[in-house]
C-alpha cells in the first residue's frame, strides 16, 4: 500500500498541470494569427509533459524504488493518466460549454432587442419559437417517440439558454420579463410532450 501512496502527489500534479494546460491553451488561442495560435497550443501540451519527463528522471536518480523496466513507468503512468483525464475533461465541458453558447445566440439577439426594439423583439421570438415547433411537427406522424425526443432535446436546450441568460444578464431589469417568456415556451412544450405521450399510451 505504501509503495502506491508514493504516487498520489504525482497524480494531483498530473491533475492540476492538466487543468493550467487548459487555461493557458484557451489565453494562447484568443490572441495572434491562427498559425501563431496552434503553435503556442503545441507548445503549451509540450510544456505540460515535462513534469512528467522530470519526474522519470528523478525516479532514475534513486528517488523510486524500481527493479524493472514496469516499476520505472510507475511514475509516468501516475502523471500521465490523471493528467490526461483533466485534459479530457476540461475539454468536454469546455465543448458542452461552446455548445450551450451557440444555442444562446438567436436569444442573446433577441435579449438585445428588447431593449432597443420590444416590437421586433416580440416577432423575433415568435419567429424563433415558430421554428422550434415546426422542427416537432415535422417528425410527428411518422414517430411519436421521435417526436418525444425532439421536444427533449428542445427542452434542454431551452433550459440551457435560459440558465446562460439568468448568468449573463442577472441585474438586468429585462431579465424577467426574458425568462417569463422562455418558462411559458418550455412549459408550453412540457405539455405538448406529456400530452402525446398520453395519447400514444
Amino acid at each position: 500500500m505504501s509503495h502506491f501512496v508514493q504516487y498520489i502527489p504525482i497524480g494531483v500534479l498530473g491533475v492540476c498541470c492538466g487543468f493550467l494546460v487548459h487555461r493557458l491553451s484557451l489565453f494562447a488561442l484568443a490572441r495572434g494569427s491562427l498559425k501563431r495560435r496552434h503553435v503556442a497550443s503545441y507548445f503549451i501540451e509540450g510544456v505540460g509533459a515535462v513534469p512528467g519527463i522530470l519526474i522519470v528522471i528523478q525516479r532514475d536518480s534513486g528517488d523510486f524504488p524500481s527493479s524493472n523496466l514496469l516499476t520505472m513507468l510507475w511514475p509516468m503512468a501516475a502523471y500521465i493518466l490523471p493528467y490526461a483525464a483533466a485534459r479530457i475533461g476540461t475539454q468536454v465541458v469546455s465543448a458542452r460549454r461552446g455548445h450551450r453558447r451557440e444555442n444562446a445566440l438567436p436569444f442573446e439577439h433577441w435579449f438585445a432587442l428588447l431593449r432597443s426594439d420590444p416590437e421586433a423583439a416580440g416577432a423575433y421570438i415568435t419567429n424563433l419559437f415558430k421554428h422550434l415547433e415546426s422542427q416537432r411537427r415535422r417528425v410527428r406522424q411518422p414517430n411519436i417517440g421521435q417526436v418525444h425526443a425532439v421536444s427533449t432535446e428542445q427542452l434542454v436546450e431551452l433550459r440551457g439558454v435560459r440558465g446562460a441568460l439568468l448568468e449573463a444578464h442577472a441585474s438586468d431589469p429585462l431579465l424577467r420579463e426574458a425568462l417569463k417568456t422562455l418558462d411559458a415556451q418550455i412549459d408550453r412544450i412540457t405539455a405538448e410532450s406529456a400530452q402525446l405521450a398520453a395519447h400514444s399510451s
